[in-house]
């Protein structure tokens, strides 16, 4: 029997609607943080294609970004009512589904999460379904639209069952483009403007909105993967309590993200010249203090904080907005 799941941000039901904030709104202005507010005026919560059930059902996860196509799955619907891998043109405002689930023997069912893309190929995983009707890893072509079931979980004390997570993304560091720099660590927003925080395809604050992070009450966290200069490439964002959810690939202007400096290993938060911990020490903290980013490198964040600016090493700064971060 199918388990019962909680399908975030849509409702589930006959019908339900993608609702996304189109691509290809201009920036432009000075002041990042204003876009949010004006990304939100021009582009609101629109529903740009609604699906009907007798073809396709209860999206679930979040998006793909390739281009200004973005990729997605239903867990319903399609031609035997167990799923779909669709894809939606944020141009022409066009959903197409790719392909419909057939379900066991030969066939997952029920797609869960995110899809990961390496290159032209899609890598995602089903609730159930396959040999033994207990999940699956598939591959789907989106050259020429053909999905195959790379392994069926048998269950057991020798394989896992009824995969729930999203896929180890391998590509991530494929994806990173020249000349930024890799990095790895939580953050979380401090946008002072109430619609939001934009997250943008390239870093530039003129290039398109990619989704708008909403302000949460007690905060959201953000995975960095990289910087650019004054921007943070970010690979997730999941609000404290607003249920909030993204997974994929965008830029979000460091000064709208921060850490706190705190005293973690029983001694003083260090600010350091450099992301290295046998470099000088700028500034010392005895208690928490708020800091904002500046760019990262390694597991190090570089911050400021009043007029100084500086490195802290991965046990003088917490990324979580409601805890100390043991």
């Amino acid at each position: 029997m199918r388990r019962t799941r909680l399908l975030s941000l849509f409702a589930v039901g006959s019908l339900a609607a993608i609702l996304i904030c189109m691509i290809g709104i201009p920036g432009g202005q000075a002041d990042e943080r204003m876009d949010g507010s004006a990304a939100a005026k021009a582009c609101p919560s629109t529903i740009l294609d609604p699906l009907d059930a007798a073809n396709r059902a209860n999206p679930y996860g979040s998006f793909t970004l390739s281009g200004t196509t973005l990729y997605g799955m239903t867990t319903m619907g399609g031609a035997v009512g167990k799923g779909t891998i669709f894809k939606f043109d944020t141009n022409k405002n066009v959903e197409t589904v790719l392909y419909s689930f057939a379900g066991p023997p030969n066939d997952g069912v029920y797609p869960s999460e995110p899809l990961t893309l390496v290159g032209s190929t899609l890598y995602g995983m089903t609730d159930e379904g396959g040999a033994s009707d207990k999940g699956t890893i598939f591959e789907f072509d989106t050259e020429k639209n053909v999905e195959t079931v790379l392994h069926s979980f048998a269950g057991g004390t020798k394989d896992g069952a009824y995969p729930f997570s999203q896929p180890l993304s391998f590509a991530e560091s494929s994806s990173i483009p020249s000349g930024a720099v890799t990095c790895k660590g939580s953050v979380y927003t401090v946008d002072p403007d109430p619609k939001g925080t934009n997250v943008r395809s390239a870093p530039d604050k003129d290039s398109p909105v990619i989704i708008v992070i909403p302000q949460d009450s007690e905060g959201t966290v953000v995975d960095l993967a990289a910087s650019s200069g004054d921007w943070m490439l970010i690979h997730s964002a999941q609000g404290v309590t607003s249920g909030f959810w993204f997974r994929g690939q965008g830029w979000v202007h460091a000064s709208l993200l921060g850490v706190r400096a705190v005293n973690r290993t029983g001694r003083k938060a260090s600010l350091h010249s450099k992301p290295d911990a046998g470099s000088s020490v700028i500034k010392m903290f005895a208690g928490e203090t708020e800091a904002r980013l500046a760019g990262c490198k390694k597991d190090w964040m570089q911050v400021k904080i009043g007029e100084q600016k500086g490195w802290l090493s991965p046990d003088d700064y917490c990324g979580n907005p409601v805890t100390t971060c043991p």
